[in-house]
Formats: structure tokens, sequence, C-alpha cells
């Protein structure tokens, strides 16, 4: 390897390090003895490449869950307009209100790390 670049075997095994279930799963996945996977695993530049393929499948996982939420939004408002019985009414407006008052906490806390982040940078 490299020093500033992954050749392709340790790539290859940290993509499968993201997607296995078992550091033995990547391993065989890959072709490498467990020993290399544990060696591969500890080197900086693997982590680092992991770190960034785990992020990146976390985005594309978000937004898949926030274009699912939208339709499950609109199949909620479908059921509070439409539903047979009162019960499934309060049940889906209940739904929403608990899921509301979540996203505003969420969002109410994004803004309060990002301002104490700022906050942190112009101290330094």
């Amino acid at each position: 390897m490299s020093r500033n670049e992954l050749t392709p075997k340790p790539k290859r095994f940290a993509v499968e390090l993201v997607q296995a279930r078992t550091l033995k799963e990547a391993a065989e996945r890959t072709g490498i003895s467990l020993s290399t996977a544990k060696r591969d695993k500890a080197d900086p530049l693997v982590q680092r490449y992991v770190a960034e393929l785990s992020h990146e499948l976390l985005d594309t996982l978000a937004m898949r869950l926030r274009q699912l939420g939208a339709r499950a939004a609109d199949v909620l408002e479908q059921t509070m307009a439409e539903g047979d019985s009162w019960p499934v009414k309060l049940r889906a407006a209940d739904t929403i209100l608990g899921r509301l008052l979540q996203v505003t906490e969420l969002v109410t806390l994004e803004e309060r790390v990002s301002e104490l982040e700022q906050q942190a940078m112009r101290k330094e």
C-alpha cells in the first residue's frame, strides 16, 4: 500500500467490511486470511475509507427514509380524513403529533449543537 492511497484488495476489503456482518465474513468475501483482515482493519487508511463508505451508506439510507416518510405522512393524513372509525383516526392523529414532537426536538437540538460549534470555532 502506498502512503496515501489504498490498493485494490484493501479497498475491496473495506467495502466488504461495511457490508458484512463479521470480520471473518468480510475476509472470506475478499479472499484474504483473518490475520490479514485484522491487520487491514487496523490500518488508518482502511479505517478512513470504511468511515467514508459508512457515511455514504447512512446518507443514502437517510434519503430513502425521508422519501418513505413523506409517503407515510400521506397515508396518515388519508387515514385521518377517510378512516372508518374514531379510534383509527385518533391513533393516526396521535402518531402524527408524536412524530412532529420528535422532529421538532431534533431540529432544536441540531440548531443548538450548530450554535455551540460556531461559538467554539470563534474562540479558537
